[in-house]
Formats: structure tokens, sequence, C-alpha cells
């Protein structure tokens, strides 16, 4: 009995390890979710989703796998002008919704997650 449930719970495991969401961007002002699927070693990739969002340069995608969260930076804007920086909920069906949008100091390329010394966790952005 034992037995018999491992083999059905790994084989459950494997099968769900077949499909991946991939996360992209593009110029064109679009955030992607992407779905690669593996049938026995034959590998398709789909758009699962598409937004137009995160202004007109979506040049970064950081993603929260706890949360959930996507984090695009816009590039789009310079030292006077601003950027974006747009938070997306991304389902595990590929499915992008957007959160919210704040300004951000332009040219955001890069960003990252980081500990604060108050264990508070914070995304910096490099321009």
């Amino acid at each position: 009995m034992g037995r018999q449930l491992t083999l059905s719970w790994l084989a459950t495991c494997l099968s769900l390890a077949t499909a991946t969401n991939l996360y992209a961007t593009h110029y064109d002002g679009s955030v992607y979710s992407l779905s690669l699927q593996d049938s026995d070693g034959t590998y398709s990739l789909s758009i699962a989703s598409s937004l137009k969002t995160c202004g007109s340069m979506p040049s970064w995608l950081t993603f929260d796998s706890a949360s959930r969260i996507l984090y695009c930076s816009d590039e789009s804007g310079d030292a006077s002008t601003n950027g974006s920086l747009t938070t997306l909920a991304a389902d595990q069906d590929g499915t992008l919704t957007e959160i919210a949008t704040a300004a951000a100091p332009g040219g955001g390329v890069n960003s990252i997650f980081y500990n604060g010394d108050d264990g508070a966790q914070y995304l910096a952005i490099a321009h």
C-alpha cells in the first residue's frame, strides 16, 4: 500500500514537472507568460498569456516565487523623466494580471531582491 502510494505520488510529481512557465518582456510594450512543455523529450514553447503593460520599454523581470508576483522595470525615461515599475500577479496557469504601476527613475535595466537589516525584503533597480 505504502509503495503504491509513493509510486503514484512520484508519477504525479513527474507529470507536473513536464510544463514550466517562463516570463519574458519585449520592447513592443508587452509582458509574456510562456509555457514550455516536455513530451517524451520533445519540447514546445507557446504563449500562455500576454499583457500590454509595463511602459513603452519593459526591460527586466524579477519573479518572487513565494508570492507569485512578477516585477517589471520599464527602461524608458532618463535622468529627467520617469520610467516605471509594474507588479503583476502570475497565476499557475500562466495568466498575468496587472496589480499596480509606480513611477520610477528612468533607465531601469535590472532588479534584484535584497533583505534589509530589519528583515524586510526590498527590490533594488539598477540604472
